[in-house]
C-alpha cells in the first residue's frame, strides 16, 4: 500500500482511539517534551544514520514566481571542520514600464545594487567582489550546484565587508555607452544576460556572504538618464556552490551543511509499538550548539529549519514537515498533523517505506549548519521519534 492511501485510510483511527480510551488533554503537546516521565510516550532512537546526496538546485526567480530562489552567495571561505567552500553568483533583470521619452535620451549610469542578508566566514574580510557580464543564454529551472556560465571580461569590482548592508556596482562608462539602447529595446530580455559576480582568493579565512534577490528587497539594476532613473527587478538567479571535503567531526557527531546536496537519512525500528493507536508524533534531532555559531568573528550560521521527508519502498522522498532549531534543546518538529498521521500508517505497515530523510531548504540557498549528536548515551539524547501512543504493546 503506497504511503499516502495509508495515510488517508488511517488518519481518523487514532483520533477515534484517543475519543474511546482516554482524554486527549492527557497526551500531546503538553506531555510530550518530558518523554522520561510521560507514561504514553515510546522514544525510538533511530538505529542507524547515514548520509544521503540528493539533486541540488540553487537556481530559480527573484520576482515570486516559481521556483523561487531569494538569495544568491558570493565569496569564498576557509573552513576546516565543514570544509572550504566557494560560491559565485549570477544575476539577470526583467524591464520594467519605462517613462514616456526614456528611450529618447542616452544612459548616463548604470548600477547593480545588492542587499546583504547572510554572512558565513570572517565577518571582518574586506572581500572583493568582481563583475562580469554572462554571455551565455540561460534558464533559472532546474540548474545543478556547479554550472558555469560563461562570462565576458572583467567590468568592475567593489570591495566591500560582511558587515556591510549594502553592495553597488557602477558599470564603467564606456560599457554604458556601448549598451545604451540595450535598456530600451523590447529584446532587453533576450538580448540581456545578467551578470556574474565572483571574488577571488583573498587572504586569511575569507567569507561567503549572500544577498536578498527578492523583489521587495530593495536590490535592483538601476539605470538613469539626465532626467529619469528606473529600476529592473532582479529575476532569474543563481548561485554555483563548491566545496572542499569537510575536516573528521567530533566523535558522536554529524556535520551537515547547506548548499551541497547532502542530507542524513534516519532508520527506525517500530516492533515495540505496531498497531497502536497515535496521539502525536514529533520527530527529535539533537544539537551540539558548540559547533555552530560564532566563534569570535567567524560566524558559522545554526540553521533555522530542515525539510523532513519519508522514501516510500517506490517513488521519490514525499516532503512531511519540518523540523525547527526551537530555543535551546533539539531541533524538532512542531505539532504537526502530517507527521502524525504518516507515523500511524508506518505502526500498521511498516513495510511501506524505506527511511526519514532531512535536508535544507532550497531557498534561501545558505550555507548553514546542523551539527548533530548521533550516539548520545540514551535514547532521549539520540535522533528520534518520540510517539504519544495509546494502550500497551501487544
Amino acid at each position: 500500500m503506497r504511503v499516502s492511501a495509508l495515510v488517508q485510510a488511517t488518519a481518523g483511527l487514532a483520533l477515534l482511539a484517543l475519543s474511546a480510551c482516554q482524554d486527549p488533554s492527557t497526551v500531546g503537546l503538553g506531555l510530550i517534551d518530558d518523554d522520561a516521565s510521560n507514561p504514553n510516550v515510546r522514544v525510538l532512537a533511530a538505529t542507524s544514520v547515514d548520509t544521503v546526496g540528493f539533486d541540488l538546485v540553487t537556481s530559480g526567480l527573484a520576482d515570486l514566481a516559481t521556483p523561487t530562489q531569494a538569495r544568491v552567495l558570493v565569496g569564498s571561505v576557509l573552513d576546516a571542520l565543514y570544509g572550504d567552500a566557494t560560491a559565485t553568483a549570477y544575476v539577470d533583470a526583467i524591464a520594467p514600464t519605462l517613462p514616456s521619452g526614456f528611450g529618447d535620451r542616452p544612459v548616463t549610469r548604470v548600477t547593480l545594487e545588492l542587499r546583504r542578508d547572510y554572512v558565513y566566514g570572517d565577518t571582518t574580510t574586506a572581500l572583493p567582489v568582481e563583475l562580469r557580464q554572462v554571455t551565455a543564454t540561460w534558464s533559472p529551472t532546474g540548474l545543478p550546484a556547479d554550472t558555469t556560465l560563461a562570462t565576458g571580461e572583467l567590468l568592475t569590482t567593489t570591495t566591500m565587508t560582511a558587515s556591510d548592508t549594502l553592495a553597488v556596482f557602477t558599470l564603467p562608462a564606456t560599457w554604458v555607452a556601448a549598451n545604451d539602447s540595450l535598456f530600451t529595446s523590447t529584446a532587453f530580455a533576450s538580448s540581456f544576460e545578467g551578470f556574474e559576480l565572483r571574488t577571488p582568493t583573498v587572504p586569511g579565512a575569507g567569507a561567503v556572504v549572500g544577498f536578498n534577490v527578492a523583489a521587495a528587497s530593495g536590490s535592483v539594476l538601476r539605470v538613469a538618464t539626465a532626467r529619469d532613473t528606473v529600476s529592473f527587478r532582479l529575476s532569474e538567479v543563481f548561485s554555483r556552490v563548491t566545496r572542499g571535503a569537510a575536516g573528521l567531526a567530533p566523535m558522536g557527531r554529524r556535520l551537515l551543511r547547506a548548499g551541497v546536496g547532502e542530507g542524513l537519512r534516519f532508520v527506525f525500528d517500530y516492533t515495540g509499538v505496531l498497531q497502536l493507536p497515535l496521539a502525536q508524533a514529533v520527530f527529535r534531532l539533537p544539537i551540539d550548539r558548540t559547533l555552530a555559531g560564532p566563534t569570535g568573528a567567524f560566524v558559522r550560521p545554526l540553521a533555522s529549519e530542515v525539510a523532513l521527508f519519508v522514501r516510500p519502498r517506490t517513488g521519490d522522498p514525499l516532503f512531511v514537515t519540518t523540523v525547527r532549531t526551537v530555543g535551546t534543546g533539539d531541533a524538532r518538529t512542531v505539532s504537526n498533523s502530517s507527521l502524525t498521521s504518516l507515523v500511524q500508517s508506518l505502526l500498521l505497515d511498516a513495510a511501506s517505506y524505506r527511511d526519514f530523510q532531512v535536508r535544507f531548504p532550497t531557498t534561501p540557498v545558505s550555507l548553514d549548519v546542523l551539527p548533530l549528536v548521533i550516539d548520545g548515551a540514551t535514547p532521549a539524547t539520540q535522533p528520534r521519534l518520540s510517539l504519544t501512543v495509546v494502550g500497551q504493546p501487544t
